[in-house]
C-alpha cells in the first residue's frame, strides 16, 4: 500500500491527557484525533468534512518538565467575593476566575508518523496540504508549532526478515493488532481518540483505540512486521 511518511519536529509542545486537570499531564506522543485534526487544518477541510485515514504514531523526546500557564474557570453566575472577571452577556451576568495552573509539556520532540488515505486522490490533497498549508500547522495545542522536516510517499508491506530490527523509537501500537496479540507486548496502554464527526460546531467521537506505549529499541520479531521502503516500522490504526 502506498502512504506519507512525514517526519516533524516540535519545540515545547503538550498533548494533554483529557482526564487530567490539576497538572494537565501529557500523552507522551500525540494523540491520533491531533494528528488527523492537523491534517485537516492542513487541507482547509470545512465544517464536517472528514478524510478517512489509517495512521500511524512514532516519536521521541528529551523529557518532561511543568510549566505555568493563565486558567480560567466559566460558567457560573458572578459573585463578587468568588470571581474576579464579571463580564455582562445576553442579559445575564457571569463570573470568571482567572488563576495560574500547570500543565506537563515535552522537550525537543522529534515525530515520524506514517498516513494511508481510504483513496489515492486523498493522499495527494494531504501531502499538498501539508507542503503548502494556508496558516502555520500545530500538533498538540494551538501554539505547538511543528517544523516538518520530510514528507515522503512510501510503500507500505508486511514483511518477514532474516533478521529482527528493533523499533527506532517510541510507538503506538494497537492492542488490538495481530502483532501485538502474537508478541504478547506489554506497555502503558492508553485510549486515544481517532475518528470524529462535527455536528452544530460541536466535536463528537466516533472511534477509539487502545494502544500500547512501546519503548525504542522494542523486538517484535521477524514475521508480520509491517515496515515502511526504508525499513521503518509501522503500525497503523
Amino acid at each position: 500500500m502506498r502512504g506519507l511518511r512525514i517526519t516533524l519536529e516540535q519545540n515545547m509542545p503538550s498533548y494533554r491527557k483529557p482526564t487530567s486537570f490539576v497538572l494537565k499531564e501529557s500523552f507522551p506522543l500525540p494523540s491520533y484525533s491531533a494528528v488527523i485534526g492537523m491534517v485537516h487544518a492542513a487541507c482547509d477541510c470545512k465544517s464536517g468534512e472528514y478524510i478517512d485515514m489509517q495512521v500511524s504514531i512514532q516519536g521521541s523526546y528529551h523529557s518532561a518538565v511543568s510549566e505555568q500557564y493563565t486558567r480560567y474557570e466559566f460558567g457560573s453566575a458572578y459573585e463578587k467575593e468568588r470571581h474576579n472577571i464579571h463580564i455582562q452577556a445576553n442579559g445575564k451576568s457571569y463570573g470568571i476566575t482567572r488563576g495560574v495552573g500547570n500543565i506537563e509539556v515535552l522537550t525537543d520532540v522529534k515525530l515520524c508518523i506514517h498516513l494511508v488515505p481510504s483513496t489515492e486522490l486523498d493522499l495527494e490533497r494531504i501531502a499538498h496540504g501539508l507542503r503548502y498549508p494556508k496558516n502555520y500547522l500545530s500538533l498538540g495545542r494551538w501554539e505547538d508549532i511543528v517544523n516538518i522536516t520530510e514528507i515522503k510517499t512510501v510503500e507500505i508491506e508486511n514483511k518477514c526478515l532474516d533478521n529482527t530490527i528493533p523499533t527506532r523509537m517510541d510507538a503506538y501500537l494497537p492492542k488490538n493488532s495481530t502483532l501485538s496479540k502474537k508478541r504478547g507486548v506489554k506497555g502503558s496502554i492508553y485510549t486515544l481518540n481517532k475518528k470524529f464527526t462535527i455536528k452544530n460546531g460541536i466535536r463528537k467521537w466516533d472511534e477509539q483505540v487502545e494502544v500500547y506505549h512501546i519503548a525504542t529499541g522494542t523486538v517484535l520479531g521477524r514475521n508480520d512486521i509491517m515496515m515502511d521502503e526504508d525499513q521503518i516500522h509501522v503500525f497503523l490504526a
